[in-house]
């Protein structure tokens, strides 16, 4: 459940940034307070919704997307050899 919440959060914080940086980069962009709330709510809703099929969707036909790289595993993970 809290795994849920943290990503609806992200999601909301990531919908307010890219309209907020729209609205500062593009002179024809008009944001009101209204409309800010419901497209930032409407926007996360529906990427909440289609990102785990998209997930699954990467993970069955394009797994490298999805590999973790090297360099940000911790070094205990890591096997060596002496």
């Amino acid at each position: 459940m809290i795994r849920l919440l943290l990503r609806a959060l992200v999601f909301l914080a990531s919908a307010a940034v890219g309209i907020l940086a729209a609205s500062w980069i593009l002179d024809d962009v008009r944001v009101t307070a209204a409309g800010f709330i419901t497209v930032v709510v409407i926007y996360s809703v529906i990427q909440m919704v289609i990102s785990p099929f998209l997930i699954k969707v990467a993970a069955r036909n394009a797994s490298a997307f999805l590999v973790e790289p090297a360099w940000s595993r911790p070094s205990w993970r890591c096997s060596r050899r002496s």
